[in-house]
């Protein structure tokens, strides 16, 4: 086992086959359909155009990390009926992936709806959790946003956001923050998140998780967690969770490790790349994750073939880069 990166971890479940589309370059896959690029982070990677984008969330700031995600061309009216609707479910409680959530405050500041969250038990109603969490609405060039970020003691804490050189404060999230749609690359350089970009230099820690999997449901999911910090208060380190044997390998600039464990006989697959630049405290460093799964057992005419999943992955790799 080698060493952990810190808030660069990947996991890739289960479906088997290639990936959906996202950009305007197209080119031949090991299993002969189109593959396009895809934009993750501020990285680019080619996949096979099967595979759908399941997830992509970003997230920049450290310790409270805030995530930003777009909800769809909109104007104030559509906005303010959002978050109506958003803080109706709020006041009647909604269960969610995390757990139960009511709301705790609302308000407006500077040009933004802030609806402050707080977990709760249904089974214990005494339960505090002793912390809030904020959803931040609002507008950037026709388009809908939504910011969350936890860990407050209470919505006076809000002022936080701007204090330290590894956060960022909600006025330049939303001043950065551009449309993007969820195929093709960006013009522009900067952070792809969900229906998002954030157009800023590394200021601070960034942190994004890419998903992807097949749609007929036979088993390949191909996951991505990229990290940047512009100074990185402890080493990072790389640790692959794969138990099999590990050897050297490069990805976007990175020298890292890969394991491939292949079980013919379940039908089952997982390979896995874990890889940092800057590991001395105060530097700059970089840090990636991909993990590849596939589990099931392929029918006649899948092109599931091990060589073929093989071909997949090295050529995710070879062509993960930074834009």
């Amino acid at each position: 086992m080698k060493r952990l990166v810190q808030a660069v971890a990947a996991i890739v479940l289960i479906c088997v086959l290639p990936l959906v589309g996202q950009t305007e370059k197209t080119m031949e896959t090991p299993m002969g359909s189109e593959a396009r690029t895809r934009c993750v982070g501020r990285y680019a990677v080619d996949l096979p155009a099967e595979f759908e984008p399941r997830a992509l969330e970003a997230s920049v700031g450290l310790p409270r990390a805030v995530a930003v995600t777009g909800l769809g061309p909109g104007t104030e009216r559509d906005l303010r009926a959002h978050v109506e609707a958003r803080r109706a479910a709020l006041a009647a409680g909604v269960e969610e992936p995390e757990g139960f959530f009511r709301l705790a405050e609302e308000r407006n500041q500077g040009g933004m709806a802030l609806l402050w969250r707080k977990a709760f038990d249904p089974d214990l109603p005494t339960f505090d959790p002793g912390s809030v969490g904020l959803e931040a609405y609002y507008l950037r060039e026709g388009h809908m946003f939504r910011a969350r970020v936890d860990g407050f003691r209470s919505p006076e804490d809000l002022g936080q956001l701007g204090e330290g050189p590894g956060q960022l404060d909600l006025p330049e999230i939303a001043a950065a923050t551009r449309p993007r749609e969820s195929t093709g690359l960006p013009p522009g350089p900067g952070i792809c998140a969900e229906r998002a970009r954030l157009d800023m230099p590394v200021r601070a820690s960034e942190h994004v998780t890419a998903r992807f999997h097949h749609p007929s449901g036979q088993g390949v999911i191909l996951t991505f967690e990229l990290s940047q910090h512009a100074s990185l208060p402890a080493p990072p380190y790389a640790d692959l969770m794969t138990s099999a044997a590990s050897k050297p390998r490069e990805v976007a600039g990175l020298k890292g490790e890969e394991a491939r464990e292949i079980e013919t006989g379940q039908a089952r697959v997982r390979f896995e790349f874990s890889g940092v630049a800057g590991e001395s405290v105060g530097e700059p460093s970089r840090a990636i994750r991909v993990l590849l799964i596939a589990a099931g057992q392929p029918g006649p005419g899948d092109g599931l073939a091990q060589e073929n999943l093989e071909a997949i992955w090295d050529r995710a790799l070879d062509s993960l880069e930074r834009r």
